[in-house]
């Protein structure tokens, strides 16, 4: 950890900063069963914030609230009041974390435990990373075999799918191909082949397939024509009942909602 007197040096934006990381990464080793050898010094690190004019008075309130707790606390009461005061300083500084920011405490990918079922996944053309390693990371919870990414979504590799994937997509398999080699696919395979997508069977009632492919298509244009009329060859089209004004989901959002009814039927 940085001592209190380099982090007095620092211009006052970049000690918020620092400070609010080092809550973070305090929080995550105190959750995780470590001891804290040295309360003094969070302590410390709380009347630098307290006294940086960056801090609004609102603000300054509810960290000297945060401070008076945490020298009552310890394990997890204490990583909880720690990230509590490093999202307050992160919002002073306009800088609230991404999701891909955050390690789980659970530690590494345990591949021993992970189920698979005979799903395969067809991307097709998933433009944002974002989106395909969210797409990565839920077909890993829910026991994917394999994704066949449509030439033109997204790599896996991307440095922000694999942020978010979370290590997921060295757990699924995965391919990318053309759309032409994928529609031959499917019909070698001789499973049923489904679309997510508007004007289908309410999820409520579609009869899930132990083995089978699912499409997810693109995120503006849903799924492409010729993979369409291979689905409705097949086992057609589901669709997810709404209720709200904008009816629709973003395509992580919705292929969990799916995957998860697939892993459970």
């Amino acid at each position: 950890m940085m001592t209190i007197r380099k982090l007095e040096t620092l211009g006052a934006r970049t000690r918020l900063n620092k400070c609010a990381l080092i809550f973070h990464d305090i929080a995550r080793s105190v959750h995780g069963g470590s001891d804290i050898d040295d309360m003094s010094y969070i302590q410390s690190i709380f009347n630098l914030v307290l006294s940086s004019h960056l801090v609004s008075d609102t603000s300054r309130e509810r960290l000297g609230l945060l401070s008076v707790r945490s020298r009552h606390q310890k394990g997890k009461d204490l990583a909880t009041t720690l990230l509590d005061a490093s999202h307050l300083l992160l919002t002073t500084l306009g800088a609230e974390p991404s999701e891909w920011d955050f390690i789980s405490v659970d530690g590494g990918l345990d591949t021993g435990r992970r189920e698979i079922r005979p799903f395969t996944v067809i991307l097709d053309r998933i433009r944002s990373p974002y989106n395909i390693g969210a797409l990565f990371r839920t077909a890993d919870s829910f026991g994917v075999k394999e994704i066949i990414l449509i030439e033109g979504c997204a790599s896996p590799l991307h440095t922000r799918a694999k942020r978010t994937a979370r290590g997921c997509t060295e757990t699924v398999d995965w391919s990318m191909m053309d759309e032409e080699s994928v529609i031959d696919l499917i019909h070698r395979r001789k499973v049923p082949v489904f679309a997510l997508e508007t004007g289908g069977v309410n999820i409520a009632g579609f009869p899930f397939p132990p083995e089978g492919i699912m499409v997810v298509g693109n995120e503006e244009f849903g799924v492409s024509p010729a993979l369409l009329r291979a689905c409705q060859e097949s086992a057609g089209r589901l669709s997810l009942l709404q209720a709200g004004t904008k009816a629709s989901l973003n395509v992580s959002v919705a292929f969990g909602i799916v995957m998860h009814a697939w892993f459970t039927a």
